[in-house]
């Protein structure tokens, strides 16, 4: 009978040892999560107090948001200006009281602002095509 038992104790703790042998190396190595961060350039600069919110892609169209303090007319001349210095063409210009929209282009290129005010904040979303 200390036989059975001797030789139950051996093959269990023989058992808890393989087990934790074979686990041990999933636990202590766990796969790492690894980021990149890419920094991109945008061919327009951004006014010099704006927050970045998001960039990313919608189909073929690069999307920028950007928030700032400077008022929606002010923002709308800043682009413009740029725009047309850089020898784009306006497609179309639109003005309400709560937000301006316009397009420009140069050959295939275009580039659409909508620029809009919520709580003392200007955002402005860039969808650059090219």
């Amino acid at each position: 009978m200390n036989k059975i038992w001797i030789f139950l104790t051996i093959s269990i703790l023989w058992i808890a040892f393989r087990s934790s042998q074979l686990f041990e190396g999933r636990f202590q190595n766990p796969q790492e999560v690894k980021a990149s961060y890419i920094e991109e350039r945008f061919f327009l600069p951004f006014p010099k107090d704006a927050n970045i919110l998001t960039s990313a892609f919608e189909g073929e169209f690069k999307v920028i948001v950007i928030e700032t303090i400077e008022k929606m007319p002010e923002i709308a001349s800043f682009y413009e200006e740029i725009l047309r210095s850089k020898n784009y063409e306006k497609e179309f210009y639109f003005d309400t009281p709560n937000s301006i929209e316009f397009q420009y282009s140069k050959g295939l290129e275009n580039v659409s602002f909508t620029i809009s005010s919520i709580e003392g904040k200007t955002n402005i979303i860039i969808k650059h095509q090219d």
